[in-house]
């Protein structure tokens, strides 16, 4: 598992258990591991983005969340 696939498994977890700081600070880290070594692939980052975008909802941060979503649609639209 890559290293910025396991911080999303994590969160995902937490989500369930209705841990959602811990859900959105697992969520966070492929973002970080980005920052520090580079781009990751396309769909990783899409991921990350949806997987933030789902926890913020969760916390009822609608606008943070809709941010997230739309950053998503937006590179998905620039990628085609």
């Amino acid at each position: 598992m890559g290293r910025a696939k396991l911080p999303l498994s994590l969160g995902r977890i937490h989500q369930e258990q209705n841990d959602l700081d811990e859900a959105l600070a697992y969520s966070r880290q492929p973002e970080q591991i980005r920052q520090e070594q580079g781009p990751m692939n396309f769909l990783g980052v899409l991921q990350t983005s949806i997987c933030i975008g789902a926890v913020l909802w969760l916390r009822k941060d609608l606008d943070l969340a809709l941010e997230y979503y739309h950053r998503t649609l937006i590179s998905e639209q620039l990628s085609n």
